[in-house]
């Protein structure tokens, strides 16, 4: 409180939308198919590492996730939604259900920038390159679709906070640094894949290494 009063600021309110909303109002359906995230031919071998550990983990989880399914208040969901959540691999980052969602926001909500954060600048890079091949998402003139990293040209950062022209969207991949570096004043829809890199050790080679891990909510909120 005593912080507001000598920083004025502006808050909006929030509509939050989880997985489980987000595959009942998009009609999208979770398969172990479309859940690898492509990384292209120079990273094929993280694209293989997630179908082992999907195949792996697959018998470990499901039954958990399938009772989770059960006793959560998800009645209210159609069925192929229920069946969509048993088949989740959070593993996966969710490239095909961002395509997805990025998709449904264009032709059906209303203008505005969106923000994505992603865990990292490779999964930004295989992300856009995805987004691009996309005939709508990577239709220039319908989308501005632009990464945010501290690598980037300043002509590029520029572009981050101007107003795109009138009938094109920006869409803006970031990490979750942006949450606090930095202010894009006509953001009006923010995709989280939940996950940032956060520094871990590896036993098998006694050093430490940055992998996704889950964010907590605090952060998600923020």
């Amino acid at each position: 409180m005593l912080f507001c009063q000598f920083f004025q600021g502006f808050t909006y309110p929030v509509r939050a939308h989880f997985l489980e909303n987000l595959l009942e109002i998009t009609g999208y359906r979770l398969t172990p198919y479309n859940q690898i995230d492509d990384y292209g031919q120079e990273k094929t071998w993280k694209m293989q590492k997630q179908a082992q550990a999907f195949k792996k983990r697959k018998s470990q989880i499901a039954s958990s996730v399938e009772d989770v399914v059960e006793v959560a208040d998800y009645k209210g969901y159609s069925s192929h939604t229920r069946e969509s959540l048993s088949c989740w691999n959070p593993d996966s980052i969710g490239f095909n259900l961002i395509e997805h969602v990025l998709c449904h926001i264009i032709k059906k909500k209303r203008p505005g920038a969106v923000l994505v954060f992603m865990t990292g600048w490779d999964d930004i890079n295989s992300l856009k390159d995805q987004l691009q091949a996309h005939p709508i998402l990577g239709d220039p003139r319908r989308v501005l679709l632009l990464a945010c990293h501290g690598s980037m040209a300043s002509s590029e950062q520029r572009l981050i906070f101007d107003k795109p022209e009138d009938g094109v969207r920006k869409i803006v991949l970031a990490t979750n640094m942006a949450e606090t570096s930095i202010t894009i004043n006509d953001v009006v829809f923010v995709v989280d894949c939940g996950k940032a890199k956060e520094t871990s050790y590896d036993a098998i080679n006694n050093t430490p290494c940055l992998l996704p891990s889950w964010i907590s909510k605090a952060a998600a909120r923020q």
